[in-house]
């Protein structure tokens, strides 16, 4: 179903709810008919969070990322030479770590600024994308080398340890996307 459609349908369902009791009632409802491995994540969705505004996000966002450019935030890597079918057929491969959790932050920090462009507040959601994408992170070698310099996400490079998996580092240049993927339409000149 169109995302168009679906809102419009789900906006005139909402319109037929008169009272807040009848929403309360409408919730525990769905709540009961929930299977059991998707009840955690809908007391998540529902839970009432303060609400910040974007320009006291801009400004989490913007402490965050000097904490990365001084290196107190860091990832962690450790490499090793890994050998192929002969000794000339030698790789030094880099593993990377996330123990402080920059790729879970940073995918909250990409959210916030989607956020920010559907809430229109532009200036803020340009800052937080500019932020993010000139931000230079480094890797502390675990063995005592040299901190590596990842260089900054607007030249497309990911890790795999988005989520605290030890994995080889990765360079995909669509791992952070914008929030107008595909949502609108190019105009033909």
């Amino acid at each position: 179903m169109d995302f168009k459609l679906f809102m419009n349908s789900v906006e005139e369902n909402l319109s037929l709810i008169k009272t807040e009791e009848e929403l309360r009632n409408w919730i525990r409802n769905y709540a009961r008919s929930i299977p059991e491995e998707e009840r955690g994540s809908f007391l998540e969705q529902i839970q009432i969070r303060k609400s910040r505004s974007h320009k006291e996000i801009l400004q989490e966002l913007t402490d965050w990322c000097a904490k990365i450019e001084e290196g107190e935030i860091t990832l962690s890597c450790s490499g090793y030479e890994e050998y192929g079918e002969s000794w000339w057929d030698r790789d030094w491969v880099t593993e990377y770590e996330d123990p402080m959790g920059i790729g879970a932050q940073l995918k909250c920090y990409y959210e916030e600024a989607e956020q920010a462009v559907y809430d229109r507040d532009y200036e803020s959601a340009g800052q937080m994308y500019w932020s993010l994408g000139v931000l230079n992170i480094t890797a502390d070698d675990v063995y005592g080398g040299e901190p590596a310099e990842l260089g900054n996400l607007s030249a497309g490079s990911c890790w795999g340890c988005l989520h605290g998996k030890r994995n080889p580092l990765r360079i995909s240049v669509s791992c952070w996307r914008l929030p107008w993927r595909g949502r609108g339409k190019r105009r033909s000149r």
